[in-house]
């Protein structure tokens, strides 16, 4: 027996220091690409030599991490004791969070706050909302896919009336010191509808209609209600822009209503995110960007549901259906999104009755979803045959500029690999505008929320994903799978922007191209892999110890608190910002 038990400590010992071996390389790792993130661009980038500096309060503090890895077996033991003496099993019982229906309380929060964003925020002062509800106008109006005229330009058709609308809100209100009018807003309500057809650039042919059927919808329905009370004549833009805005949000409402309805872990969390301010502006304007959040939410949601709940035990047809269906609306989307459907790996293979089987059922899936994507890519297709390069972007000389200087920075990250990889890590770990725009930045990026708004924010998603209750084991390749996703999407994210917007004409031109910086991305466009990475942060640790119940519990209670507070503090900054002189 005593040999038995010399035997288990050698064993606990060998896998206590490779276990500690590893954090010391992982912390090694950060120490150098993230600490001193300036040598290593000097090196990589070679710019301005900065010194590798050494900080002795953060070494204190990876010798601590590394002492508790090591020693993580009886230090545990000892929390479980110390819990054991201030928290009974009985009394965590009675205080659970499960007892806050989060479906119901996202209902309320999104159609009350999600209303005062659809009114406060002026026309057209929602990222590109311009754009956006040119698509919707063309989708409302049976337009689903561009026309070329004889020069060779994309274009759509749009009422006159719209352009006495831009005439009067002319982009949004861009100078921060320039408050929008009511005068302005009673002036286009007394304009009446101007139904003579006017040809301009399709600008965002690429993005499928399916994105923009909320927002047709809704200006369709607005149209029957006018029509109904004999005021069609008054049914104008600004009116038809409030309906889109209005179904834009009731669709984000009831697909992540349903997300979150089905999720079966994280519940807490995803509510967080689907109320955070950022997410709540965009889906109260005609962003596509609302059909992307909800779909994506919801893919993240059923995959979970079908690798978690014990209520699914076998993957049939509907499973199959379904899998389908969203790996379809994930590439309709945007493309870079479809990764998320890597995480159908995560079902495990007896509920499919084998691994064989696992792989058949989840190849015709993407197979089944890719034939939808390519039957609207090949109408796409044939409906722009003839079609001048560039001209979705602008018609003459700058949309041709523009494909070439995407060509060349196509070319520039295709034959210098390493040098883009070092331009990806620079940017990524330099960039410190993301998380405001991820969380709060309203209008055109220019209305921003205080900084410890922003942090505290931030807190309240970690602090969540941390002490939400679980009681999933995630192996340590399924989380390796988590964070290879979430890898991959935001590289595509920084790539696709870096093609796209960086060479941009009105922006760098082809100065930028193999530039060191990335333009245009925003911390939103994150907004649909979040919960994927908050989930690498899941644990046990609520469910084995009761203190942490404890405090989970309490949060669940407070949360819809601190959203209504969150969501107060963005509304005053809105209002502030356009309407208070």
């Amino acid at each position: 027996m005593i040999e038995g038990r010399e035997k288990m400590q050698q064993i606990w010992y060998k896998r206590n220091v490779f276990r500690t071996a590893f954090v010391a390389v992982l912390l090694a790792a950060i120490e150098i690409f993230i600490g001193n993130e300036g040598w290593v661009a000097c090196h990589t980038l070679r710019l301005t030599y900065v010194p590798f500096r050494v900080n002795a309060a953060r070494y204190i503090v990876y010798l601590a991490i590394l002492g508790a890895v090591f020693f993580w077996v009886p230090i545990r033991r000892f929390l479980k004791n110390l819990d054991v003496r201030f928290s009974s099993k009985c009394n965590v019982g009675t205080l659970t969070c499960e007892r806050t229906d989060y479906t119901k309380l996202f209902v309320i929060l999104c159609l009350t706050f999600g209303l005062f964003f659809v009114f406060l925020t002026p026309p057209f002062n929602a990222p590109d909302e311009a754009g956006h509800f040119e698509q919707s106008y063309y989708v409302a109006h049976g337009q689903l896919l561009p026309q070329v005229d004889a020069q060779g330009n994309v274009y759509g058709m749009i009422d006159q009336g719209y352009e006495h609308f831009r005439a009067t809100w002319p982009g949004g209100v861009f100078d921060t010191n320039k408050k929008a009018s009511y005068n302005d807003i009673l002036l286009t309500l007394q304009y009446k509808a101007d139904t003579t057809p006017v040809k301009i650039p399709y600008r965002y042919y690429f993005y499928p209609f399916i994105l923009y059927a909320p927002q047709a919808i809704g200006i369709n329905v607005g149209h029957l209600l006018f029509y109904l009370f004999r005021m069609v004549h008054d049914y104008n833009t600004f009116q038809q822009m409030i309906f889109a805005r209005l179904f834009n949000l009731l669709f984000f409402l009831v697909i992540t209503a349903c997300a979150l309805k089905m999720i079966p872990v994280f519940k807490r969390t995803l509510l967080l995110l689907a109320m955070m301010p950022m997410t709540v502006f965009i889906v109260a304007s005609c962003s596509a960007d609302a059909f992307i959040y909800s779909i994506s939410f919801l893919a993240v949601a059923y995959i979970l549901r079908l690798a978690y709940s014990p209520d699914v035990r076998v993957i049939g047809k509907r499973e199959f259906t379904c899998l389908s269906l969203l790996c379809g609306l994930l590439l309709l989307s945007k493309e870079i999104y479809v990764l998320l459907f890597l995480l159908c790996l995560l079902i495990p293979k007896e509920k499919f009755r084998g691994i064989k089987r696992k792989l058949l059922v989840l190849v015709s899936s993407a197979v089944v979803g890719g034939a939808l994507f390519g039957i609207w890519y090949l109408a796409l297709k044939m409906s722009t045959k003839g079609m001048t390069p560039g001209s979705y972007y602008a018609w003459g000389a700058q949309g041709m500029e523009m494909v070439r200087s995407e060509a060349l920075q196509t070319h520039f990250v295709l034959t210098h690999p390493l040098r883009y990889i070092a331009i990806l890590y620079n940017d990524i770990v330099t960039q410190g505008g993301y998380l405001s725009s991820f969380i709060g930045r309203f209008g055109w990026l220019d209305t921003i929320v205080p900084s410890a708004f922003t942090v505290l924010y931030a807190m309240l998603l970690l602090l969540s994903a941390l002490i939400e209750k679980i009681d999933i084991r995630l192996a340590k390749w399924q989380r390796l799978l988590w964070f290879l996703v979430l890898i991959a999407v935001v590289a595509l994210v920084q790539t696709s922007q870096y093609i796209m917007w960086t060479p941009h004409p009105d922006i760098g031109g082809l100065a930028d191209v193999g530039g060191i910086q990335i333009l245009g991305v925003q911390g939103r466009y994150f907004i649909p892999i979040a919960l994927s990475a908050l989930f690498l942060l899941a644990n046990r640790f609520t469910a084995q110890f009761g203190t942490l119940g404890r405090v989970n519990a309490w949060f669940g209670r407070v949360t819809g608190a601190l959203v209504v507070v969150s969501l107060n503090v963005s509304i005053l900054y809105i209002a502030l910002r356009y309407w208070v002189n």
